[in-house]
């Protein structure tokens, strides 16, 4: 194999062949069965009466036959080939993602703090005086560094025990002074526990909601990486919704990452009625369902044109349950044809496995959706709040 392809390139590469190779299996196939029916054209021509002075036709026939099944063996065989040539491409492109993780991480624990290092050392070797004044590390600077690495064991124990399955902490870097730890590294994980991505982010903190039962990873200043390429975050912000989580353990084990304020108390501008939204929107979503059937099941607060601490459940068309969505928020606005749906930050959750929105959004597009009915609804983004907060008296 060539060297110097990039990854995406060879598995570009691997699956045209293994395309272009069952294409030619299909005709060869094809081939078999025209070459069939062939002969039995011929034998219907020449009558029923004149079959048995046909064998030099059948044995023709029969050769022609025996080629083209030897020409679909042949290609089976290369699509075999190609396809293990594609595995061990792709097993080489995790490999390669993992050490790029690995690197990472060990950057993250190098000492910033001393320009030059053990280079700068072995200059000043030759003049002992130079380092006979160094002072012993600095004892609050040893315990923030030994509290980190306590902190990444708590924090990957707390996520094991919720089975939150689509990331997995890799490095959590440095505890600040100032409420968030980092660089961090997470590896994100397909619903197989197979490596898909990973996401980076020069400082992490936690937010926490005890009457909703929801964790939020907040990563600021970072990016989403796929097959080497990455996304910057989204206004520079990944928020990862864990729905389902009391964060008493998280606030406890983590107390450093968290504020004292409860920031969902300060979403809600008071202009919209969050229940009469849910009504309204599991009426609308259901009006305009073509396969699964998507039920908004809480709202927490809405500011402006965004709904914020939103779950949604996913029913196929007899009622059964596939899946729940939580977001962080949600925003309503019309497309092209239809209404659009966008939740972000938030996570897919499969009975206890749950796992981050792709780049942090999920869509959902209804096309059927009629105008007239969603302006009516007063939804946030499509209309103007019904009602604005009352003015006090002498205010």
């Amino acid at each position: 194999m060539p060297l110097g392809l990039s990854a995406a390139a060879i598995l570009g590469a691997g699956g045209f062949a293994v395309t272009v190779a069952a294409r030619e299996r299909a005709s060869a196939e094809e081939a078999v069965a025209l070459a069939r029916s062939v002969a039995a054209a011929r034998v219907e021509a020449v009558g029923p009466g004149a079959v048995d002075t046909s064998a030099e036709l059948a044995t023709e026939l029969a050769a022609e036959l025996q080629r083209e099944r030897a020409r679909v063996a042949e290609l089976e065989a290369q699509v075999a080939e190609l396809e293990a040539e594609l595995s061990v491409s792709q097993t080489e492109r995790l490999d390669r993602e993992m050490q790029w993780l690995d690197f990472t991480s060990a950057v993250a624990t190098l000492d910033i703090d001393t320009p030059g290092g053990e280079f700068a050392r072995e200059l000043l070797s030759e003049e002992p005086g130079l380092l006979e004044s160094e002072e012993p590390p600095d004892p609050a600077v040893v315990a923030r560094a030994e509290r980190s690495a306590e902190m990444q064991r708590v924090l990957r124990a707390l996520l094991a025990a919720e089975w939150v399955e689509g990331i997995d902490l890799i490095d959590i870097g440095r505890l600040s002074d100032e409420g968030w730890i980092g660089p961090v590294v997470f590896r994100m994980l397909d619903d197989r526990g197979r490596l898909s991505g990973s996401l980076m982010a020069q400082r992490m903190r936690l937010e926490g909601s005890k009457s909703g039962r929801v964790v939020t990873i907040v990563l600021e200043e970072g990016e989403e990486r796929h097959e080497g390429v990455g996304t910057p975050f989204r206004g520079g912000f990944r928020r990862i919704l864990l729905p389902g989580i009391d964060p008493v353990p998280f606030i406890e084990g983590l107390p450093e990452l968290f504020t004292e304020k409860d920031a969902r108390g300060e979403l809600d501008d008071g202009l919209w009625d969050a229940r009469r939204i849910v009504r309204e929107l599991c009426f609308l979503l259901d009006e305009d369902a073509t396969g699964d059937v998507y039920r908004v099941r809480h709202i927490g607060a809405v500011r402006g044109t965004v709904m914020h601490d939103v779950h949604l459940e996913v029913r196929n068309r007899t009622g059964q349950t596939r899946r729940h969505l939580f977001a962080d928020s949600m925003r309503v606005s019309w497309g092209e044809r239809g209404v659009i749906v966008e939740l972000e930050d938030g996570v897919t959750m499969r009975g206890d496995s749950r796992a981050p929105f792709l780049e942090g959004r999920y869509r959902i597009f209804l096309p059927r959706a009629r105008r007239e009915a969603w302006a009516a609804a007063s939804i946030p983004g499509l209309s103007p709040p019904p009602s604005a907060l009352p003015v006090e008296a002498g205010g």
